[in-house]
């Protein structure tokens, strides 16, 4: 059960772009309305365990199509770093590039998020 916390939580970080604050914000309310508080340091060491397995992967690609796959490869590859591409239904257009300390985001969903809350402020 803890394993699948830690994974959720990642996935609402990482994938959906929902702020840490809000995640654990919702967690502990979830949490505590359940009486499930107990986990938060088991919760706690398989999310450094999650994230340090993450990062010692090789550099991620991700593109919003096949058709924007060799361009983003070659972008990356003009910056020093070789790797293929992956499709991420997620992204509007563009790409995404994340290795074990950055991130480098050129991705068209990035710029709607931008968009989005410089008009709702």
């Amino acid at each position: 059960m803890v394993r699948a916390y830690a994974q959720a939580v990642d996935v609402l970080i990482r994938e959906r772009g929902m702020g840490e604050d809000e995640v654990f914000t919702k967690l502990m309310a979830h949490l505590q309305k359940t009486g499930r508080t107990k986990m938060l340091p088991q919760l706690l060491r398989e999310l450094k365990t999650l994230r340090a397995r993450q990062s010692s992967r090789g550099p991620l690609l991700e593109v919003a199509s096949d058709a924007e796959a060799k361009a983003a490869e070659a972008a990356v590859l003009a910056e020093g770093v070789t790797t293929t591409a992956a499709v991420n239904p997620s992204l509007v257009s563009g790409w995404r590039l994340t290795t074990a300390d950055t991130l480098r985001d050129r991705s068209g969903k990035r710029a709607l998020i931008d968009l989005y809350r410089s008009i709702t402020r």
